[in-house]
């Protein structure tokens, strides 16, 4: 199981959402994943569902929401210390499967989680899945 990423069957926050443009987005509105006591072994990973373009000095940037329950009120840790940033170094395109990125969830998480996709691009576009991986160890 070595360097072997495993995708859960139905364990996705979202399928085929747009690419937020020069905005963010909440994935998973209705559906948050639970993800306490993983110890860093999982990862919520953004895969190019349709072509996915991101303009030159852009960013892409997940972060997570958590909570103690499912259907509670989620909320951004403070400090935000959940988040990766991706600066494009050219206009970049992804072709369908792509990884785009992937946040290790960290030990501290919250025991509920929804991914928060963002962009400062205002043309960027295509469509993502977000799902969450389990990385074998």
């Amino acid at each position: 199981m070595y360097k072997h990423k495993l995708i859960f069957e139905n364990q996705m926050f979202e399928d085929g959402t747009t690419v937020p443009a020069n905005t963010s987005t909440t994935i998973g509105d209705t559906t948050a994943l639970r993800v306490d006591g993983t110890r860093s072994r999982m990862a919520v990973t953004v895969l190019a569902k349709t072509t996915v373009a991101i303009a030159d000095t852009k960013t892409l940037t997940i972060s997570l929401k958590e909570c103690a329950t499912e259907t509670g009120t989620f909320a951004v840790p403070t400090p935000d210390s959940h988040s990766v940033v991706i600066t494009m170094s050219v206009a970049t395109t992804y072709a369908v499967g792509d990884r785009i990125a992937s946040l290790i969830l960290p030990e501290n998480i919250g025991e509920w989680v929804k991914p928060v996709i963002s962009t400062n691009d205002a043309a960027a576009s295509g469509t993502i899945d977000v799902i969450i991986e389990y990385l074998g160890g």
